[in-house]
């Protein structure tokens, strides 16, 4: 699976992390073999305390994003289940929280057919039933084709999470705050 060229998205790291992970890129052949998905349309990664975390939307009739995760590049291990969107995927973001790796500490954030939905893979039961969880529409009315369909998220590695997209024209940007 290629994942686009070499932009770095989402929130934590930092200078050292991003060097380690080029450096990893560089000598890593990745092939996402485990994977099932047939028609991978966008994707995001950021990466954190040694770990790589990758978001992937599937082009289906409603698509779906499923979240990756490894610590070499090349072995994957999926993180839940597909999250299943109401219509088409037009971008995706990925992000972390904390200062360790740690499948709660990732936040994705998806452009569902002009809704930018943020994604946090939780316990919804209180006890051990963890899932992917949409816990809001942050900004609504988003451009759904071409380049500015993207989105970007970023998070103060604690519980304030910024997502940006273009709507109208105009930058918008929506906050989500974990607490």
């Amino acid at each position: 699976m290629q994942c686009g060229g070499r932009e770095r998205k989402g929130g934590g790291g930092g200078e050292d992390s991003a060097a380690a992970l080029e450096a990893q890129a560089k000598t890593h052949a990745t092939a996402m073999g485990d994977m099932d998905n047939t028609d991978n349309e966008n994707c995001a990664l950021t990466h954190l305390d040694g770990v790589t975390y990758l978001a992937v939307s599937e082009n289906l009739t409603a698509d779906n994003v499923s979240v990756w995760k490894s610590s070499d590049l090349a072995t994957w291990t999926q993180i839940g289940s597909d999250f299943t969107l109401v219509s088409d995927a037009a971008g995706v973001a990925i992000a972390t929280t904390g200062t360790t790796a740690s499948d709660n500490g990732v936040w994705v954030a998806v452009n569902d057919a002009g809704n930018i939905k943020v994604l946090h893979y939780e316990d919804i039961a209180g006890g051990s039933s963890y899932a992917w969880r949409n816990v809001g529409n942050i900004i609504s009315g988003s451009t759904v084709s071409g380049a500015a369909a993207g989105i970007s998220i970023a998070t103060d590695a604690s519980n304030v999470i910024g997502v940006s997209a273009i709507v109208s024209g105009e930058a918008t940007v929506g906050f989500w705050y974990n607490e």
